[in-house]
C-alpha cells in the first residue's frame, strides 16, 4: 500500500490566492515552516512567484529578493525536505546550492530552457507540471479535444525531453496541473483518470487545496473549501497518489493517518 505524502505550501508572495502576504518576514516564514513540520508535513514547497490564474510574471530580481533571507533561514531550522517552486533556472540553482532537494517547475522547463541542465547537473527531484498557457491567461476559456489524452501525451513528451537532457526519469514527478488552464469539468476528468496512468512509471504530485473549482462546483469561497479539499484528498489517498500538495497540513495528516489505520485493519482481517 502506497501511503500518500503531504507537501505543505509556503508562499512568500503578496498575491497567492489563499495565503498571499502572510509570510514575507523570515521569522514568520520559519514559524510557519516549523508548524507545518510539527503538523505532519513530509516536505515543504516554497514559492516566491504567484502562479494563480491571472497573475503576472515576477522578475528574477523580485523573486530573489523575496527568497534571499527567508529560504536560508528555513533551511537552517527544518529537518524535512524543502523544494523550490520556481520557473527560473537561476533561482533553482541558487536554492539547490542553499540545500533544497527538489524543484517544482509549473512550466515543465518550457519557460526557461536552462532549467533542464540545472536539474540534470544536480541530484534533485523534479516536479514537472502541465499548464495550458502562462498563468496570466491560462484560464481564458481553456479548451481541449480530450483533456486526459492531451495531458497524458504532454507527460510522455516531457519525459522524453527529460531523458534526452540527462535528467534520470527516476527523479521526475508528474503534476497534472489541476486548475492550470482547466475548467472544473477538466479537473474532475483528470482526477478520475490519473490512477490509471501508472504505466508512466513516475509518482504523481497533485494540488487541489482550496482551488477555485470548489467555488464552481460547491459554491464555496476559499475560506470554506476545506471539506471539498479533504474529499479530494481522500480520493487521492484511496488511489495511492504519492504526493498531495496542501495548505491544511494537520487536517490532511489526520485524514491520511485514519485512512491508513483502517486499511491496515481491513488487510489484516482478509
Amino acid at each position: 500500500m502506497v501511503v500518500s505524502k503531504i507537501v505543505a505550501i509556503l508562499n512568500l508572495t503578496p498575491d497567492s490566492f489563499f495565503d498571499g502576504g502572510q509570510y514575507f518576514s523570515s521569522e514568520r516564514a520559519v514559524q510557519r515552516a516549523l508548524k507545518m513540520e510539527e503538523e505532519g508535513a513530509d516536505w515543504i514547497d516554497i514559492g516566491a512567484e504567484s502562479t494563480r490564474p491571472g497573475s503576472k510574471e515576477v522578475s528574477f530580481e523580485e523573486e530573489f529578493r523575496r527568497l534571499k533571507d527567508v529560504l536560508p533561514a528555513i533551511m537552517q531550522n527544518v529537518s524535512i525536505p524543502v523544494s523550490i517552486d520556481t520557473r527560473k533556472a537561476k533561482i533553482a540553482a541558487w536554492a539547490l546550492d542553499k540545500g533544497v532537494s527538489r524543484v517544482n517547475d509549473v512550466s515543465a522547463c518550457q519557460y526557461d530552457p536552462e532549467m533542464a541542465s540545472v536539474i540534470a547537473d544536480s541530484k534533485a527531484s523534479f516536479v514537472l507540471m502541465h499548464a495550458l498557457a502562462d498563468p496570466e491567461i491560462m484560464q481564458d476559456a481553456p479548451s481541449y479535444r480530450d483533456v486526459c489524452q492531451e495531458v497524458y501525451s504532454f507527460f510522455q513528451n516531457r519525459l522524453d525531453y527529460c531523458d534526452k537532457k540527462g535528467i534520470p526519469l527516476g527523479r521526475v514527478i508528474l503534476d497534472p496541473g489541476i486548475g492550470f488552464g482547466k475548467t472544473s469539468e477538466h479537473n474532475l476528468e483528470l482526477l478520475k483518470a490519473i490512477p490509471s496512468w501508472k504505466n508512466l512509471k513516475c509518482p504523481f504530485f497533485i494540488g487541489v487545496s482550496r482551488k477555485s473549482f470548489f467555488k464552481d462546483i460547491l459554491g464555496r469561497e476559499k475560506q470554506d473549501r476545506l471539506a471539498g479539499s479533504l474529499s479530494v484528498h481522500a480520493w487521492l489517498v484511496k488511489n495511492e497518489i504519492e504526493y498531495i500538495r496542501v495548505h491544511d497540513v494537520k487536517e490532511t495528516f489526520d485524514l491520511i493517518r485514519m485512512w491508513s489505520l483502517l486499511e491496515e485493519k481491513r488487510e489484516g482481517e482478509s
